[in-house]
């Protein structure tokens, strides 16, 4: 059986902000650290893959707050546009009654 080390947060980051911001290898940082190589590549996966949350600032759950005010306008666009026209039925209604007195 394999024995997974649990590593924190915070080392992880210390990791990879040195793999980022120096020349070193990996095999070099893996070695420095005492970490598996295999460990190591994940890790550099992962924080590539999460870079343009980091660049852009924008999350998936602000995607979807964007995606949620525009249906939010279109729907206020529409209650308002319904709301005209049972404002004119209703005026409608009361002219054809006083009409018919």
């Amino acid at each position: 059986m394999k024995n997974h080390k649990k590593y924190s947060p915070e080392f992880k980051e210390t990791v990879i902000l040195d793999l980022f911001s120096s020349n070193k290898t990996m095999v070099s940082i893996r070695e420095k650290y005492g970490i598996n190589y295999v460990t190591l590549r994940k890790w550099k996966e992962e924080a590539l893959g999460r870079l343009p949350l980091v660049l852009f600032k924008e999350t998936t759950g602000d995607l979807r707050v964007q995606e949620l005010q525009k249906e939010n306008s279109r729907l206020l666009d529409q209650l308002n546009k319904k709301e005209m026209e049972l404002s004119f039925a209703k005026h409608d209604c009361e002219r054809n009654a006083g009409e018919g007195s």
